[in-house]
């Protein structure tokens, strides 16, 4: 395993541009390895606070816990959740886990060890849903805002198609798929 040596910068058309190991863009750190450990490091730092703060109001109602996690906790998980599909399966794992902890410290409800349709059976009565389905559905809608929005940038646009689809859905045989994309 031979580690590869970074130079300290290089030059591109007479731009000197300086290697980092990370930097934050819009409130994700990225590292030069691409596997977000450390994002998901300062998340949990996060959500540990608040929750924190929250779980030292424990004589609030019910009710008032679930906004305040739907309200303070729920977008700090939410936020660019479309690079999740980028993590590998221990950081969500660890992101579900964190999550998992969230709902059992403020509401007492143990999800940890459970399948994913049992935590969204679990969770349906508190309008919630496990992490990894909060992931799932998100880049869905991601996706399809990117298709249907006139706004969205065309090469976004183009990189998805239209496929015959070989079930009956009923309503339409086309459905979208992103395309294979390969570096040219």
């Amino acid at each position: 395993n031979k580690r590869i040596k970074l130079p300290n910068q290089f030059h591109f058309k007479n731009i000197e541009i300086k290697t980092v190991d990370k930097f934050k863009l819009l409130g994700v750190t990225i590292d030069n390895k691409l596997n977000f450990n450390q994002h998901i490091y300062n998340t949990r730092k996060i959500i540990l606070s608040k929750l924190y703060s929250i779980k030292r109001l424990f004589f609030l109602p019910y009710q008032v816990k679930l906004q305040f996690f739907k309200t303070f906790l729920l977008p700090h998980f939410d936020y660019c959740i479309s690079i999740a599909m980028y993590f590998n399966k221990q950081t969500i794992q660890r992101l579900s886990n964190l999550y998992c902890l969230c709902l059992y410290k403020l509401f007492k409800i143990k999800l940890l060890n459970y399948t994913n349709t049992q935590i969204n059976n679990r969770l349906k009565d508190l309008n919630l849903m496990s992490l990894v389905s909060r992931i799932f559905l998100r880049t869905l809608y991601f996706s399809f805002k990117i298709l249907k929005d006139p706004q969205s940038p065309l090469n976004l646009k183009n990189a998805f198609c239209l496929k015959e689809n070989e079930y009956n859905l009923r309503s339409n045989k086309e459905v979208f798929k992103l395309k294979n994309i390969k570096n040219k």
